[in-house]
């Protein structure tokens, strides 16, 4: 365990440790790596700092969704490198399929599977969930109503 994890800090030794927090996680340091460092709280201490706080709340939340960005840089990173032959293609796969699965969580409208339905290739057997002529009518009957 690093140093200082089991220390009282003072509120602008908290602001300033948790901004580099912010910092690093943007720059795509897992929190697990970034808390290991000397003076840095435990997981659960910066735990309670953030519920205590609701703008670190919405701070600490942007930021891991924003390390989506260099979760995806890394995937072309790892491709590069196993291209060069600098790393095992099976190693590299594992690597860039976890960094695909963490940025499509973290950014999903980015970086998540799109699932395409095209109803009109199903067989006549398959119905659709959802009645998409029911939907333009109930839309007619509203708009018509204003």
């Amino acid at each position: 365990m690093a140093k200082g994890h089991n220390r009282g800090y003072t509120e602008k030794e908290k602001n300033d440790i948790f901004d580099k927090i912010i910092k690093d996680i943007k720059n795509g340091l897992s929190v697990r790596k970034i808390l290991e460092r000397e003076g840095m709280p435990a997981n659960n201490t910066l735990l309670d700092w953030i519920e205590e706080r609701p703008e670190w709340v919405k701070q600490y939340a942007r930021a891991k969704q924003e390390s989506a960005e260099c979760d995806a840089d890394n995937v072309n990173y790892i491709a590069e490198l196993c291209l060069s032959g600098k790393v095992d293609s099976a190693v590299a796969r594992v690597a860039i399929d976890a960094y695909k699965w963490s940025s499509g969580k973290k950014k999903p409208k980015k970086y998540g599977d799109m699932i395409k339905i095209d109803y009109n290739q199903l067989d006549d057997n398959v119905k659709p969930d959802v009645d998409f002529d029911d939907i333009k009518l109930w839309r007619l009957k509203v708009t018509a109503k204003r």
